[in-house]
């Protein structure tokens, strides 16, 4: 499909939908959306047909998820602490997506400490890897440090 009858087609399928919006018209807006790029409103458009239930309620979750991992991928990024034998803080990264990620930046921050890492390499789908922060870990501070994923892209 071309961009002039694409954008013709979105647009008496939007006609349409503001006439009767159903499940159906929704998703394909939703695809309509997202060969167009324009991940928000694809997004509202499964979200609606989400809801229908059977096949095309199962396809729009399958959307929302791939919306979601295309939008914030590190959202698919899990973190966890462990202090190293010479007494640093680590910091293990998961991606728990099906898809590889790069130029990932973690933050460590608690009490005056605030440090973003730039992981240095791809990582792969469904795999981790541990990284020393620099972070000297003192058990008697007792200081909470906190990590969260800000930042990844997928790799095509």
């Amino acid at each position: 499909m071309n961009a002039v009858s694409a954008a013709k087609a979105k647009s008496d399928l939007q006609r349409s939908y503001e006439l009767l919006p159903t499940p159906t018209a929704s998703y394909y807006l939703g695809e309509l959306s997202l060969q167009g790029k324009q991940y928000d409103q694809a997004n509202s458009y499964f979200k609606l047909a989400a809801n229908a239930g059977g096949a095309l309620g199962n396809q729009s979750q399958q959307r929302l998820q791939e919306l979601q991992l295309q939008m914030q991928p590190q959202t698919f990024l899990t973190l966890s602490p462990a202090v190293s034998r010479s007494g640093y803080l680590l910091v293990r990264v998961a991606n728990t997506s099906p898809r590889a990620m790069d130029r990932i930046i973690v933050e460590v921050s608690g009490g005056s400490t605030r440090k973003s890492i730039r992981l240095p390499a791809i990582l792969k789908a469904n795999s981790a890897v541990t990284i020393n922060t620099g972070i000297a870990y003192n058990a008697d501070a007792q200081v909470n440090y906190r990590l969260a994923a800000l930042k990844a892209t997928l790799v095509d």
